[in-house]
């Protein structure tokens, strides 16, 4: 992919998950339809693709890092944070869904608030498994192979595995129990109900969009990070991998905070119809 290609995604990315970030504060229609953690996953895209990634266009365009150590470190920091907080926030959706459905009397208890502190408890999770890259136990440093500062792999090893762990192990480990049970429940009621038996319970088409929407995310996630996390981490200790090969990989990685934008409108229909109105507006009331 092209500088020029790149920076047109960019763009897009950016565009787009402000719409989806604007959409969802406006509109109480919106927040009702189960669209208020999407939020928190905008605001990681957003972290990644509108403040660390034009750095990274700028080096990419330079075939170097122009900016000096301190700011190296910002960008690496950011761009792994940002991509932390969403195996993070991804893990609280499934256990907000987890809850709303295995346990509803439960989930009708939590108040704002402790939808509110979960996301947070993500967003702090993700930092603490993210500083010590900053600290010294590990490193951050411009690597020639995605043109961008990242977390240097091979300087402490230990610290790399833990990384990956917390990073990819434990959330998606939390979103497959989550969903274990979920489709369980799902798969019992329908039985019941299919059979005339009592105790099923039917599920609204609110409920099974939601379910279906976090599997399609995370889904897109595995696509655009799970090569580069693999390339780096398990097959490319020595970095011998050929420089094509890791601009395949990281191509995917730019495409990422463009994609869930796009999923969050395409799978829900009042987020889809709420951001057409807004537009409309905006432009009447340029043309005004």
């Amino acid at each position: 992919i092209t500088l020029t290609v790149v920076s047109i995604i960019q763009v897009s990315g950016v565009l787009a998950n402000v719409l989806a970030i604007i959409t969802i504060l406006h509109s109480p229609k919106v927040r009702l339809s189960g669209q208020g953690f999407v939020l928190t996953l905008c605001c990681s895209d957003l972290l990644f693709i509108g403040v660390a990634f034009p750095f990274i266009i700028v080096a990419l365009s330079r075939g170097q890092w122009p900016f000096g150590d301190f700011l190296c470190e910002f960008q690496g920091f950011l761009m792994c944070w940002s991509v932390t907080a969403s195996t993070g926030n991804m893990a609280a959706i499934a256990c907000a869904r987890f809850l709303s459905v295995v346990h509803p009397s439960i989930y009708k208890q939590l108040k704002t608030q402790h939808l509110l502190l979960m996301m947070l408890c993500a967003w702090i999770y993700s930092f603490v498994v993210i500083l010590p890259s900053v600290t010294g136990w590990g490193k951050i440093s411009f690597s020639a192979h995605v043109d961008a500062c990242v977390i240097e792999w091979t300087y402490r090893w230990d610290y790399t595995y833990l990384v990956a762990f917390f990073v990819f192990v434990v959330p998606l480990s939390v979103i497959a129990f989550c969903y274990f049970k979920i489709f369980s429940v799902f798969w019992v009621s329908k039985s019941k109900l299919a059979q005339g038996q009592s105790g099923g319970i039917k599920f609204s088409s609110k409920e099974r969009r939601l379910a279906v929407q976090l599997l399609i995310l995370l889904g897109a996630f595995l696509v655009c990070w799970g090569p580069y996390f693999v390339l780096v981490v398990c097959f490319d200790r020595q970095r011998r991998v050929k420089r094509s090969v890791y601009d395949i990989v990281t191509n995917f990685l730019v495409v990422s905070s463009l994609a869930d934008p796009c999923i969050y409108f395409f799978s829900n229909p009042i987020m889809r119809r709420e951001a057409k109105q807004l537009l409309c507006g905006f432009i009447r009331r340029r043309e005004r």
